[in-house]
């Protein structure tokens, strides 16, 4: 990062000089680097003493990509930290990498103690985990000790925002899309502001960095910044097979779906191809065309189970292992919520090949707009949702 704006320069020089400081804004506003550049200042400032220090965030690659690799790259060899180790060095001071997704790293680090904690992501820890790092920090330290937070904003029922209200954290540093001083931060909030258009709520959090309730969405576990994957990460993924899934439209958008399966069970979203309009054959044709690019390696293809038609026409063209979908809402969302929320389903960024006259149509936007009926809180919205049915096929089928 080559420029600084005033916000960040600020949190770098005040740096763990707070008992409990949260810092709340924005995705990408410039939190997380400022806090890693305060983190190495502070500790090269501070002098050797007996207990060491720790990073903590919601999985251990988020810890390394967000905090650590920052270190490394601004303070050098004073920061070592090995690849497959959860310790490292910091100007000499002891540093404990802290991952909330794993239960023994959570009981490793609630079994030492700390001269200072920085947190990332602070809303996706539970209420028992904050309170129990807080417990670890000791007041035994030459120069004073600190817990530092930084979140994206969530619901305002949450506990972070509750302990914002009720004066938990001492000092609380509101972000916004202005701080961020990186060269495209601009273009990169348009395109966000594109992405959230018709979600009021995700619009509130990740933009202008508010705590707002997203009332009703299916599936608040969807986080771009987690599940939306790009081109450079998926080089040289490796799928053991993949699989397809179909929701067949008439007066609105057919979707097919194609998705790589990893061995640790993770499902990438590689196509969801849109078409409305089309001819019956033609969306066979389409189906077969794009099968054949993975020949032999497609376990199944999960097809809207009330399409018996047009399941009959990919059976007669020659698609052995056409299946009926399962069709259990209920099933089929806890399904994904599950997926979601242990990281086992992601979305290619360029999947989305879309042929409708709407352009609010898509697969990342559709889980944005995705709703329970307020009428019938069991039930789920039908409108734009063909991508969620055809995901739904595919992870449950």
């Amino acid at each position: 990062m080559s420029l600084l704006s005033e916000k960040q320069l600020t949190t770098i020089a005040t740096f763990g000089t707070s008992p409990a400081r949260l810092g709340v804004g924005p995705y990408r506003c410039g939190k997380s680097y400022s806090a890693a550049i305060g983190f190495g200042f502070r500790l090269k400032r501070a002098p050797i003493a007996k207990y060491g220090y720790a990073i903590v965030c919601r999985t251990m690659s988020l810890v390394r990509d967000t905090i650590v690799k920052e270190l490394e790259s601004s303070f050098g060899t004073d920061v070592q930290f090995k690849k497959n180790s959860n310790h490292g060095i910091v100007f000499g001071h002891d540093v404990f990498l802290g991952s909330l997704n794993d239960s023994d790293s959570v009981k490793r680090i609630m079994g030492m103690t700390f001269r200072g904690i920085l947190q990332d992501e602070a809303t996706s820890s539970t209420d028992e985990h904050m309170m129990g790092l807080f417990s670890r920090i000791s007041g035994e330290s030459p120069d004073g000790v600190w817990y530092e937070a930084l979140t994206n904003p969530q619901d305002p029922k949450h506990h972070v925002k509750q302990k914002i209200d009720n004066g938990f954290f001492r000092d609380v540093v509101q972000w916004r899309e202005t701080d961020a001083a990186w060269v495209g931060a601009k273009d990169y909030y348009a395109g966000l502001k594109i992405s959230y258009r018709n979600n009021p709520a995700y619009y509130a959090r990740y933009i202008s960095g508010e705590w707002a309730a997203a009332e009703g969405i299916v599936y608040p576990e969807f986080d771009r910044r987690y599940h939306i994957i790009s081109k450079q990460e998926l080089v040289g993924a490796k799928y053991i097979y993949y699989k397809m899934s179909i929701d067949f439209g008439i007066n609105h958008p057919t979707v097919i779906c194609l998705a790589g399966v990893m061995s640790g069970g993770e499902h990438i979203i590689l196509k969801a191809l849109y078409r409305s309009n089309t001819l019956i054959t033609n969306l066979v044709s389409i189906v077969i065309h794009l099968y054949s690019q993975y020949l032999g390696k497609v376990k199944f293809i999960a097809v809207d189970p009330s399409a018996k038609a047009f399941i009959d026409l990919l059976r007669a063209g020659g698609l052995t292992n056409v299946v009926e979908a399962s069709n259990s809402v209920e099933e089929g969302i806890l399904k994904v919520k599950d997926m979601l929320s242990r990281d086992l389903l992601f979305i290619a960024e360029d999947c989305d090949d879309i042929n409708t006259l709407n352009s609010d149509y898509g697969l990342e936007q559709e889980f944005y707009t995705y709703r329970w009926d307020p009428n019938k809180p069991d039930k789920v919205i039908k409108e734009k949702d063909d991508g969620m049915d055809a995901l739904r096929y595919l992870v449950n089928s």
